[in-house]
């Protein structure tokens, strides 16, 4: 009987103190708009158990969809990412996968502004020509232009009011934990 208990609450304090790997970075991380194929995004996490493979996701927080697998096998708990520079506008998270524990965890979401470049050619050509009698006489002209312009568009805020939900593992291992630690206080009771 004390073996019961004493294996009850392992499993519950075990339970409770789970938690899978999640991102670390600080609100103003996702309050700032970044360009596509401009800007570097420091990428920081913890708790995770071994390599993790990070990815970039689109859409709402409740339907996301993959646009990328930036990189496997990521050991340590932090990666510098440059998102490319052909990526639309739009709202972005990552999503994290620890290798070892197979748990799953996303970021808030955060902007991204495309970043482009278009170049405008022109040519102009004009020519004249004049042959009356014995004498002739011919004008040409030829003019080229090549302008380049960098475009981008201003930030904009998009506010979001659903969030994936992190750690959604703890939110449940705790009361499953409280019920457990209830149990075996029963079983130590009787």
């Amino acid at each position: 009987m004390q073996f019961t208990t004493v294996l009850l609450a392992a499993a519950a304090f075990a339970l409770a103190s789970a938690q899978g790997v999640e991102f670390t970075m600080n609100s103003s991380f996702f309050a700032t708009s970044y360009t596509a194929g401009v800007s570097v995004l420091d990428l920081t996490w913890d708790q995770n158990s071994g390599p993790v493979t990070l990815k970039l996701m689109n859409g709402a927080a409740t339907n996301l969809t993959l646009v990328e697998v930036i990189e496997t096998d990521v050991t340590g708990t932090s990666y510098d990412y440059k998102p490319p520079a052909d990526l639309p506008s739009g709202t972005y998270a990552f999503e994290i996968d620890d290798s070892s524990s197979k748990l799953i965890n996303y970021s808030k979401q955060f902007t991204l502004i495309a970043g482009s470049a278009s170049t405008i050619t022109s040519t102009t050509t004009s020519s004249a020509s004049a042959s009356p009698t014995t004498n002739s006489t011919s004008a040409s002209t030829t003019k080229s232009s090549t302008k380049t312009t960098d475009s981008s568009s201003a930030p904009t805020t998009t506010t979001s009011t659903t969030v994936p939900k992190l750690n959604s593992g703890s939110n449940i291992a705790s009361p499953f934990a409280i019920v457990l630690l209830g149990l075996a206080a029963m079983l130590t009771l009787n």
